[in-house]
């Protein structure tokens, strides 16, 4: 019987039932019909950067996604009104990205959400698990990222 401990398939358990518990709530329901997981972490990114210009690089470094995934997730953004795009002066290729009254409405709902989620999710842990568990993770976000650029 084989008695290791797989790690990955542990995370992506975990990331199931983070999922499930969030889609559970009847207001998080109600949001998705708005948007989606992707266009959240969008949101919730350009929101707490607010005070500087994003440009769709940063959200492909940031939430390390391709090029072509960024463009079709910003271009839906843009078609649900949840966007926009607006030309620098410096660059005329370059469109900053800008949310609307409707995503930062989105935002303020996510946002009371995400914080119950995350007190159901520490009520389990002590403090310093919590610190012990993101060491861990920021490790092995740092080994994947690695092991992406290697392959």
């Amino acid at each position: 019987m084989d008695t290791e401990i797989k790690i990955a398939r542990e995370i992506g358990v975990v990331h199931n039932l983070l999922r499930q518990n969030a889609n559970s709530h009847s207001m998080m329901s109600a949001l998705r019909e708005k948007v989606n997981q992707s266009e959240g972490t969008v949101i919730d990114y350009i929101n707490h950067n607010k005070d500087i210009s994003i440009y769709q690089k940063n959200i492909e470094q940031v939430l390390m996604i391709r090029r072509s995934t960024v463009t079709e997730l910003l271009n839906k953004m843009e078609r649900k009104g949840l966007i926009e795009r607006q030309s620098v002066a410096i660059d005329k290729r370059l469109k900053r990205i800008v949310l609307t009254d409707k995503a930062l409405e989105c935002h303020a709902d996510i946002q009371k959400q995400l914080v119950q989620l995350e007190v159901a999710v520490r009520s389990g842990l002590t403090e310093h698990e919590v610190i012990i568990l993101h060491g861990i993770l920021s490790k092995l976000k740092v080994t994947l990222i690695e092991t992406k650029k290697n392959l």
